[in-house]
């Protein structure tokens, strides 16, 4: 009997820590959700809130040393693993993240992981003492590597362009008069620059990625060289590498010379994609190159 209070203390204490353990956890699945969807300033910010969530029922659970001590056994985790996560929490809660999709940069998305990461060790340290068998139903515990592995398909799937992931661009010549068309200027995301070839030069423009990534289609914008309109490709093609290995070829044809655009768009379905090669093989006027290259 003389137990009795200590029972009930512990009992709340668990209680109120799976409340936020629960809470956390469906914040992270609506997260996910809106990464995968594109939608990463507000998974963003949804992230750091679920990881206060299980920061605050790990310190509640912590309250009782001995079942603190359980959860941590059960989980093969350390107070040191926890510890990092709590460090995460704190280094992160002043961070100003940006509110508009326009605004995330490769930071951001090296947040989203790292909080992903603190999450699951959290989660994983209190799963053993907080999931009950009616949790069964609505909660989904995901392996760090799984989560993480979202994260990172997200960015693949459509975040990328969000994030302009580094890419370089190199080409067999361009044109060396003011202002100046290097093969830079087509993957600026700027319509109104150029990359220009010489005058009666074919040749090509080669975009290498960062890393792999996979590739749904290549859109390129012609070159009009602005203030003149006089110079523009008219047959082109499009050859996708994955290392030095082709994965995937279009060809194409603009009209004529068009300021105005259009886009055009080639779906390319590749995957370890690392270099996109664009030849320009015919042109309008005296000479070819193009406003843009662009991926999905």
């Amino acid at each position: 009997m003389t137990t009795a209070p200590a029972d009930a203390e512990t009992s709340e204490l668990r209680r109120r820590a799976r409340l936020r353990f629960l809470q956390g956890r469906q914040k992270a699945l609506a997260a996910d959700t809106l990464w995968g969807h594109e939608q990463c300033a507000e998974a963003l910010a949804l992230r750091r809130d679920a990881l206060a969530e299980a920061v605050a029922a790990a310190q509640i659970l912590a309250d009782d040393r001995i079942e603190w001590t359980r959860a941590l056994a059960e989980s093969g985790l350390t107070a040191d693993d926890v510890a990092a996560a709590r460090a995460t929490h704190r280094e992160l809660t002043g961070e100003a993240f940006p509110t508009l999709d326009a605004q995330l940069g490769p930071r951001d998305e090296a947040h989203y992981v790292a909080l992903t990461r603190a999450q699951e060790a959290v989660d994983r340290a209190l799963a053993a003492s907080l999931v009950v068998p009616e949790d069964s139903r609505t909660l989904r515990l995901v392996p760090v590597a799984a989560i993480v592995a979202l994260a990172l398909a997200g960015a693949a799937l459509g975040a990328w362009r969000l994030f302009r992931e580094e890419r370089t661009a190199a080409a067999s010549a361009q044109l060396d008069v003011p202002p100046g068309f290097p093969p830079a200027k087509a993957i600026d995301g700027d319509a109104t620059t150029e990359w220009l070839l010489p005058h009666a030069t074919p040749g090509w423009i080669d975009v290498r990625f960062g890393r792999p990534r996979a590739l749904r289609a290549v859109r390129v914008l012609n070159a009009h060289n602005r203030g003149f309109n006089d110079l523009a490709t008219h047959d082109y093609r499009v050859e996708a590498f994955a290392g030095d290995r082709l994965v995937g070829a279009a060809r194409g044809a603009f009209p004529g010379i068009n300021p105005a655009g259009p886009w055009a768009r080639h779906p390319i379905d590749a995957r370890g994609v690392t270099r996109v090669r664009v030849w320009v093989d015919s042109v309008h006027g005296a000479a070819g190159g193009l406003g843009e290259v662009d991926f999905e």
